[in-house]
């Protein structure tokens, strides 16, 4: 017998997380003066320049959107997308469509001696839709996960290093179309330091004179997830209704500024590698509960169209590859997707 409602609990802890970091930002307001985030050189750039006011994200996942000082630009990240998928396990097709759509409300402080760099609250609904193509006898042709839910992130000074420390908090309750339904709560801290020549984290690195970039985002995670009814088909709860997981988790992003590029290259060329991006992603975790460890890696290349006005689209291509145990569920998965990406 459960005697306390923990998804009711991760709801009512992130409600007053929020309610105390906003709080506490409008009694310390200064002058609230749109400021760019933290940049590293004006090459090889990941992160979008946004202003305090609303804001409508669409991206893969939340590693794909970034944190809130350093907020992933259209070239950088993967975008929602629509495609072709190969389980490699089971050797099927499918089609599938998944991504994150957030509506976000951001401020940031002009200060640059401001302990307090800024806030966001948002409301976010993930989802996750697949359509077999050769479907055994026991699936479903159709398969979809739905998690709306609400998330809130601080961006304060960091006390470790010249940068900035970013602290997100999410909640969501997951449905999925067999009945299935659970509820999570994400806890995470992305630092974005100014380091010196090679070692910026969560900021662009140049790679010697070239005109290559490299950026390494780590960060720490810790993942409540309980069950509530229904079926279950997730690996993290096959022998409780709960699950702990802890560990980091590590994106490597690599990203071409064309105006490097040498000057005989064929403008075709140096369009195409300046619209591509390379992201890595690893992320290892741990469960209190049980012990048992899981493991995500993922690589994707992107490539981002030109708009009419010269300026990187919202729309482009994507292909990906990943193993281990999935984010959401820690059931094993090895797949392949191509398609179409869409972001703002």
């Amino acid at each position: 017998m459960r005697c306390i409602n923990s998804g009711r609990i991760a709801r009512y802890t992130t409600v007053l997380t929020l309610v105390i970091g906003l709080t506490f930002f409008v009694a310390k307001a200064e002058a609230n003066d749109a400021i760019a985030p933290a940049q590293a050189g004006s090459g090889g750039q990941t992160c979008d320049e946004r202003a305090s006011g609303f804001s409508v994200l669409l991206r893969s996942d939340f590693s794909d959107l970034g944190p809130l000082s350093c907020t992933h630009n259209s070239i950088s990240s993967q975008g929602a997308t629509l495609s072709w998928a190969n389980n490699l396990l089971t050797t099927q097709n499918s089609a599938s469509a998944d991504g994150l759509l957030a509506l976000d409300y951001t401020w940031y402080h002009g200060g640059d001696g401001a302990f307090l760099k800024g806030f966001s609250l948002g409301a976010y609904t993930q989802s996750d839709d697949t359509y077999q193509l050769q479907p055994s006898g026991s699936q479903l042709r159709n398969g979809y996960t739905l998690i709306p839910g609400g998330f809130g992130e601080l961006a304060l000074r960091s006390l470790i290093a010249p940068g900035i420390d970013n602290f997100r908090v999410r909640e969501g309750e997951s449905f999925v179309n067999t009945g299935t339904r659970s509820n999570s709560f994400v806890a995470e801290w992305i630092p974005t330091y100014l380091l010196g020549r090679y070692a910026n984290l969560g900021l662009p690195n140049r790679v010697g004179s070239t005109a290559l970039y490299y950026t390494v985002s780590p960060e720490f995670m810790v993942q409540y997830d309980h069950f509530d009814n229904g079926t279950k088909t997730a690996a993290i709860f096959s022998t409780h209704d709960e699950a702990l997981r802890i560990g980091p988790q590590t994106v490597l992003q690599f990203v071409v500024d064309k105006d490097a590029l040498p000057s005989e290259w064929p403008r075709m060329v140096r369009e195409f590698l300046g619209s591509s991006s390379l992201i890595l992603t690893n992320h290892e975790s741990w469960d209190q509960y049980t012990g048992k460890e899981y493991a995500w890696t993922a690589i994707s290349f992107n490539y981002t169209f030109p708009g009419l006005d010269g300026q990187p689209s919202h729309v482009g291509l994507s292909a990906s590859y990943g193993f281990g145990n999935s984010d959401a569920s820690g059931n094993l998965s090895k797949q392949a997707k191509l398609g179409l990406a869409v972001k703002f």
